[in-house]
């Protein structure tokens, strides 16, 4: 890693949880790499994970690393706001994509009240959630351009600033490298059908427990699948349970968790599957999904932002509502039945993603966006606006009398809890 007093760069992205796995993380890290080999300046600026790990999950080889130090930028304190500044400041001149946190943003902020001229600010929309829009809204006085990557996240951005509707432009976050030729084959009749998940593996934001109910609802109609799962996270290890008592021994090889793996060899795992299933709650525009269709793999999804423009539902993959795994499994079973149906839209979805969302296609549009952004006024944050929304703001201690009420009022919730549990308070 190289010391951030020596480098100077042109485009930043910035890690707020470092190279923790996530689509993120993958789609800066591809970008950095991408740039690299363009010969154009380019750095990440990495934050420490989260969780404390000792070791990346995402590899940075190769690439022009800053390391933050303090604490992830998950905080948003002052001081540790403070400290990243040094860090960023090492970066400039740049394009600096903080990606997310109020810590990432809050720090660029800073730093634009010294250094405006020499700093550009790229916010981009990764998700259709409503702490995207709190940060991108809040920190809009500093944002150059705005990058939607789905329709959804476009219109709810124009609504919320609508007199920055000209700097909203719509761009889903492309993974794909040269579009692979396809020469695959597909599960054949009577054989298990071949489902896969990558991603992480946490119910927040992606539901996975409702595989779980996918997997028990296929298993009660009797269809034979195999499901593997690549990627890791916080609720792996429950999951891992819970198959292992739904599925009991003679069925242990149906689900697979194969943990985290080179990027690199996705292509081959993606290749050997029949169907994409993402059951996510929200999403931007789906990177597993993208890449899952550039191999042939057919997408079951849920209508989430950006499935829609991506997927013509019937013919080159199967959009269902959240949480409604019956559905899915009516699709998935449609494909079981029909194995000539299932590779027409494995070609289809590969036929609808190869060009249009390809790094080649998508690199001559960043530059092209990057040159426009540095052809704008700098600007700087305004001098009375806080660094922090309200609500980060330290406050005073309660005084006596309210710490009493505070006190009061969390005694009579537990007796109506206590009382509604015993049944005698209605709804």
């Amino acid at each position: 890693m190289v010391n951030y007093q020596d480098c100077v760069t042109d485009s930043v992205f910035i890690l707020p949880r470092g190279a923790e796995l996530g689509g993120i993380t993958t789609w800066s890290v591809r970008m950095a790499k991408r740039l690299k080999d363009a010969d154009e300046p380019v750095a990440l600026i990495k934050h420490r994970e989260m969780n404390g790990a000792k070791h990346d999950d995402i590899s940075l080889d190769g690439l022009s690393i800053i390391k933050c130090p303090g604490k992830p930028a998950w905080s948003v304190r002052l001081n540790d706001i403070i400290s990243y500044v040094p860090a960023y400041h090492s970066s400039l001149p740049g394009l600096l994509i903080p990606n997310w946190t109020f810590g990432t943003y809050a720090t660029c902020a800073l730093l634009s009240l010294t250094e405006s001229q020499r700093m550009r600010v790229l916010g981009v929309a990764h998700s259709d959630e409503d702490i995207y829009y709190d940060w991108l809204s809040y920190y809009e006085p500093i944002i150059h351009t705005f990058v939607a990557v789905s329709d959804e996240i476009a219109a709810n951005l124009k609504t919320l600033m609508p007199h920055r509707v000209e700097d909203i432009l719509i761009r889903p976050c492309s993974v794909i490298d040269s579009p692979p030729t396809l020469s695959r084959s597909y599960s054949a009749a009577k054989h298990p059908i071949r489902l896969m998940y990558a991603g992480r593996i946490q119910n927040q934001q992606k539901r996975i427990y409702d595989l779980l109910i996918l997997a028990k609802t296929m298993k009660r109609r009797h269809l034979d699948f195999q499901l593997d799962f690549f990627g890791s996270g916080s609720d792996e290890s429950w999951l891992r349970q819970q198959f292992e008592k739904f599925l009991g021994a003679d069925d242990s090889q149906t689900v697979t968790f194969n943990g985290n793996v080179p990027h690199a060899d996705m292509a081959g795992y993606w290749e050997k599957a029949d169907i994409c299933v993402l059951v996510s709650d929200f999403e931007g525009t789906s990177i597993s999904m993208l890449e899952a269709m550039s191999h042939g793999c057919v997408p079951v999804v849920t209508d989430v932002s950006g499935t829609k423009a991506v997927i013509q539902d019937g013919v080159n993959g199967l959009i269902v509502p959240i949480g409604d795994m019956s559905s899915m499994t009516d699709c998935i079973e449609s494909l079981i039945n029909d194995r000539q149906k299932l590779e027409e839209m494995g070609r289809a979805a590969y036929l609808s993603v190869a060009d249009k969302y390809s790094f080649e296609n998508y690199m001559t549009w960043f530059l092209t966006m990057r040159q426009a952004i540095w052809n704008k006024p700098p600007r700087q944050w305004p001098l009375g606006r806080t660094l922090l929304p309200e609500k980060f703001q330290p406050k005073p201690p309660p005084s006596l009398s309210e710490r009493a009420m505070n006190k009061a009022k969390r005694m009579t919730d537990k007796a109506r809890l206590s009382l509604k549990i015993r049944g005698v308070l209605g709804r």
